[in-house]
């Protein structure tokens, strides 16, 4: 019995394994949605389930979806480079980079998605998902700290498995609970030059990569409330993973990076004229895990406090609220189209630019469009593109002189989705 447990874990921490993403996603290290129908509406849809897929943002969605298989890819093209303006000072004890503009190298990835629903008689179904929740990675070319490395730059990988159960409780209303299990891969190049204020600096970069596990849950509820109106919101807990022992010199807690908790809210307008307007709001908290919010201050260092101490240095990240507007037309009973617009703040101060070379999730403005197309009654092909719109942060080293350097973070995206559907 011993041994079939031990077989069942590690062929789930396989799959999970093969759908983490090492990419940047778009609201800090979280994907906008989940699926080509969801990116295509901005990640809106809280309120409106179409896919097995819809789990991910709202579990409620299993009960209204029937039977079916989701599965597709994301070509996920990002472009990220940051820039250093000024002379390093060299004055004793200053931190100083060298000046110019520098791309990242990672820039192409293709990140697979899977989902199942299966009704259970009228009122009750089962689900589950497999799919990339986000991730974040970076590879220049360069010693950007000035270490011994050739190259700097981190990998992020995280991939969750959700299993769902839903229950329409009364007509046109339900509810639903996702188990969540996690899987996270993080690696460190070229962070040799922060050595002084580590913990453990055999424990802070250039160790591959380390693996961590985690579980969570989800809630949620969808209903109609009236015929032509619909709501639906989820509320997802932290994802509690292990420690990243292999950096426990680098991320506060000796190596903690859980996931953080989100909500999201959504109301859908229509069908009028086959035209649904969508309108959802997320928030997702970042500031609850010390790894990611926890300031990149000089001043604790003085202090004696150093990287991956309880209480160390992080890398400044604060909470995100995304507003999401989407359209759904459907054109026919063969043809539905989709178009999205959503905004968030954003999550990196200025004064947290130098960490955050490593990591500019700065994406504030996302825009899409897709469709889906019925093949047959029961296979369609869907498809999504997206754009995250340029968007830069800047601020100064804060471990050089007062106004002797100052880093300019900048992204921009491209993500393109294609999935295919068998009911």
């Amino acid at each position: 019995m011993r041994n079939t447990t031990t077989s069942i874990i590690a062929l789930i921490a396989v799959a999970i394994a093969s759908f983490a993403s090492t990419a940047h996603a778009t609201n800090g290290y979280f994907q906008h949605g989940f699926g080509p129908e969801s990116k295509a509406l901005a990640g809106a849809g809280a309120a409106v389930p179409q896919t097995s897929l819809s789990t991910v943002v709202n579990p409620a969605a299993a009960a209204s979806i029937g039977n079916r298989y989701d599965f597709g890819l994301n070509v996920f093209m990002p472009k990220v480079s940051y820039t250093v303006d000024g002379d390093p000072s060299g004055f004793p004890g200053t931190f100083g980079l060298a000046p110019g503009a520098v791309d990242s190298d990672a820039d192409l990835f293709l990140i697979p998605h899977f989902g199942y629903n299966r009704a259970l008689g009228a009122n009750q179904a089962v689900g589950l998902v497999l799919s990339a929740n986000g991730g974040m990675a970076t590879d220049y070319p360069t010693a950007t700290f000035h270490g011994t490395s050739a190259s700097s730059g981190v990998s992020l990988e995280q991939g969750f498995a959700a299993l769902t159960y839903a229950r329409t409780v009364v007509p046109d209303h339900a509810v639903g609970v996702s188990a969540v299990l996690g899987l996270q891969r993080f690696s460190a190049d070229g962070l040799d030059a922060f050595s002084a204020f580590s913990a453990d600096a055999t424990k802070l970069t250039n160790k591959g990569k380390s693996v961590a596990f985690g579980y969570g849950a989800r809630l949620g509820y969808t209903g109609q409330v009236h015929q032509l109106v619909s709501v639906g919101a989820a509320y997802h807990t932290k994802v509690f993973m292990s420690a990243y022992d292999d950096y426990a010199g680098l991320f506060a807690e000796q190596g903690g990076f859980d996931v953080p908790a989100t909500w999201q809210a959504g109301l859908a307008v229509g069908p009028v004229g086959g035209i649904r307007v969508l309108f959802d709001v997320q928030q997702i908290f970042y500031a609850g895990v010390n790894s990611v919010a926890n300031a990149f201050d000089p001043a604790a260092f003085q202090q004696g406090i150093q990287l991956g101490d309880d209480n160390g240095p992080g890398f400044g990240w604060e909470d995100v609220t995304v507003y999401k507007i989407g359209l759904l037309w459907d054109q026919s009973d063969r043809l539905a189209l989709r178009a999205g617009y959503s905004i968030a703040n954003q999550p990196i101060p200025g004064e947290a630019a130098l960490i955050n070379i490593l990591a500019p999730g700065v994406i504030e403005q996302h825009v899409a469009i897709g469709g889906t197309w019925q093949i047959t009654p029961t296979k369609s092909v869907s498809i999504s593109i997206g754009r995250a719109l340029e968007s830069t942060v800047t601020g100064s080293n804060v471990m050089e002189a007062p106004s002797q350097q100052t880093i300019d973070l900048d992204m921009s995206q491209w993500d393109v989705e294609i999935g295919f559907s068998l009911q």
